[in-house]
C-alpha cells in the first residue's frame, strides 16, 4: 500500500475504535485522554494532529445525529 492508504486506513480505524469506545459508555474526556499521550509517545505529533482531526469528526457526527 502506498502511504495515503495506509494512512486512509489509520484514520477509518481510529473512526471505528472512536465510536466504539462512546457506544461502550467511555466519554469524550476519557478517549481524549488516552489518545493524545500514546499517540504523542508512540506515533509522534503529525499522527497525533490525524488522530484528533479523526475523533473530532466522530464527535461532530454523533452530535449531529443527537439533535
Amino acid at each position: 500500500y502506498s502511504y495515503f492508504k495506509r494512512s486512509r486506513i489509520r484514520i477509518t480505524l481510529i473512526k471505528v475504535h472512536t465510536t466504539g469506545a462512546l457506544n461502550c459508555v467511555t466519554t469524550r474526556e476519557e478517549i481524549l485522554e488516552l489518545v493524545v499521550p500514546k499517540m504523542i509517545a508512540y506515533c509522534g505529533f503529525p499522527a497525533l494532529t490525524n488522530a484528533l482531526k479523526a475523533v473530532q469528526e466522530v464527535f461532530s457526527e454523533l452530535d449531529k445525529t443527537k439533535l
